[in-house]
């Protein structure tokens, strides 16, 4: 008989020599075949024809797809904590996310606290990240 086994280079032919069981084998039990005929309300879980699905009636908008910057909405917004240098400082962060959610873009904007040792132009950290598909833009 052929069969595969798994090595380092993949799956391999190899050979097994069949031996005659002595004992007969157990068939097998199938779960989804012993709980439908053990549970009376497990036989009324049928799906329907997808042939009777209204299709038409759950469009939400016709039109040109539209995949462009525009398309782009608000996901998320939400209190920052951030650490600089010694220092911690609040912000938010927002997320935008497009249709598909093949296009993402997102900001934060945590501010230290002015002190005597952090210059005044390290005070706010400006972060902004746009997502396409394989390539991204990042701006800190």
């Amino acid at each position: 008989m052929i069969v595969f086994r798994y090595s380092g280079d993949g799956f391999v032919p190899a050979t097994i020599e069949p031996k005659p069981l002595e004992e007969h084998p157990i068939p097998s039990r199938f779960w989804g075949r012993s709980s439908l005929n053990s549970t009376a309300v497990v036989k009324s879980w049928k799906l329907g024809s997808p042939a009777k699905m209204p299709f038409d009636e759950l469009v939400v908008a016709r039109g040109p797809y539209q995949q462009s910057f525009k398309s782009i909405r608000s996901e998320s917004f939400y209190p920052i904590l951030q650490g600089y240098i010694r220092l911690s400082g609040g912000g938010h962060a927002l997320q935008f996310l497009g249709p598909d959610s093949d296009e993402t873009a997102s900001s934060s904007t945590p501010a230290t606290p002015p002190t005597r040792t952090s210059p005044e132009n390290q005070r706010l950290h400006l972060s902004l990240q746009y997502k396409r598909y394989d390539w991204k833009i990042d701006a800190k």
